[in-house]
């Protein structure tokens, strides 16, 4: 099976990054963020228990793109999606012990038979570096569910913010494998934001980190993130790194 034909059935690619400087000095720099930013870079809290780095990481250092190269990350995108997509945001995350920030959703769905976030949905690589060793579960999520969509959902028919009776059907049925994955030193998952996921409740009372990259095509780069110069500025960073090679 090719692994554009792995992405399409299962909705998400669990892949490694490989042992490189990068890799090295990426979690240095995520240590180092962890304890004490200096100057501009802080921590801001966007959801109750968590807190984002701000206001970028990709200009604290190369190293959160060099890894996307050194591993051939970007590579394994544009063989598994046959598209060229941008990369609109990366995001690096600490979540902190409590209920989870964010139970089982889709970030794209459908609702009164619109679609909600990104259409056609975005892709997401999500890493939890594990910088204490402790290997603690994440995130969850239920491979195959993207492409199990009820379109005509009605906005009374949701549980929570992208979640609806529809999708409790299906995650409670077992037709779906539901996977798992821990905090990792380089274990990774590349997936279709449409697929049901959910954050699992940190167990790290120094707070468990996770790094976020956001892909999405071009059109909708334009429309939502090109004005933002931090997001702009990544992509521009990221689209010359390809020509490059």
């Amino acid at each position: 099976m090719s692994i554009a034909s792995q992405l399409y059935k299962d909705g998400v690619l669990i892949r490694e990054l490989r042992d490189t400087p990068a890799l090295t000095r990426l979690f240095e720099k995520i240590s180092e963020m962890n304890s004490s930013p200096s100057g501009k870079f802080h921590w801001k809290m966007k959801y109750p228990g968590t807190e984002d780095f701000r206001p970028n990481v990709y200009e604290y250092d190369s190293s959160f793109l060099d890894v996307l190269f050194e591993s051939e990350v970007s590579e394994m995108i544009k063989n598994s999606t046959h598209k060229n997509l941008c990369l609109a945001h990366i995001q690096l995350r600490r979540v902190f012990p409590g209920p989870s920030y964010m139970s089982w959703h889709r970030d794209t769905h459908f609702k009164d038979s619109d679609v909600v976030s990104s259409s056609p949905p975005a892709y997401k690589i999500i890493f939890f570096p594990d910088i204490n060793n402790n290997k603690l579960p994440c995130i969850s999520m239920l491979k195959g569910s993207h492409l199990c969509h009820m379109v005509n959902q009605r906005s009374d028919s949701f549980i929570s913010p992208g979640f609806s009776q529809f999708d409790k059907q299906i995650l409670d049925s077992g037709m779906f494998e539901n996977i798992t994955l821990a905090s990792s030193k380089r274990q990774f998952a590349f997936f279709d934001t449409s697929m049901l996921h959910s954050a699992r409740e940190s167990l790290d009372s120094n707070g468990s980190l996770r790094l976020i990259y956001l892909f999405i095509d071009g059109e909708q780069f334009e429309k939502t993130f090109a004005k933002k110069p931090e997001h702009r500025n990544l992509n521009n960073i990221f689209q010359e790194r390809l020509k490059n090679g």
